[in-house]
């Protein structure tokens, strides 16, 4: 019988997405499909929760497409898509549908498909973050601050794995 061996760098990565997907989870605690953080009669409110969710679905679709064609990364970017899918619910208000873009164009080398990711999830950051500011109520900004939060945390994960994947690289060189 043959036995797996796990590297550090192995246990490491696992046990800093297990890390990443806890942080993530505390971070979307104020975000439910029944806690609406938006008042109806805010436009402005709707139109950046409008802005977040279509945002999270479109990168939710982009994870899964990643996942699926490149099945080795599925552990680290399921939790991330679940995340997303929380942020759709959360900021869209009850009955209403969020129209998400096709994943696109996946690209073919794994470490180009995780580089192509963190740049998606820093600029969503950004724009999370930017939109916290611009929030007319404090509910609302602290939503979309933990919203920032967890986008930042998957930009973190995305960076390590992509930093992992490069070690394993030059390592079969």
């Amino acid at each position: 019988m043959r036995t797996t061996r796990l590297s550090r760098r192995q246990v490491l990565g696992a046990g800093m997405t297990g890390l990443a997907t806890s942080l993530c989870s505390i971070a979307v605690g104020g975000c439910s499909a029944t806690a609406q953080p938006v008042g109806r009669s805010d436009r402005s409110g709707l139109m950046l929760a409008a802005q977040v969710a279509a945002t999270a679905g479109d990168l939710a679709a982009r994870l899964e497409s990643t996942a699926e064609r490149h099945g080795r990364l599925r552990e680290v970017l399921r939790p991330m898509s679940e995340r997303h899918r929380e942020h759709v619910r959360a900021f869209t208000p009850a009955g209403d549908v969020v129209r998400e873009r096709a994943g696109g164009r996946v690209p073919a080398a794994e470490h180009a498909a995780l580089v192509d990711l963190l740049g998606r999830e820093q600029r969503a950051a950004a724009e999370a973050r930017a939109a916290a500011l611009r929030a007319g109520s404090g509910e609302l900004a602290g939503a979309l601050a933990s919203c920032a939060a967890c986008l930042a945390q998957h930009a973190t994960v995305l960076t390590a794995a992509a930093a992992q994947d490069g070690v394993r690289k030059g390592g079969q060189r």
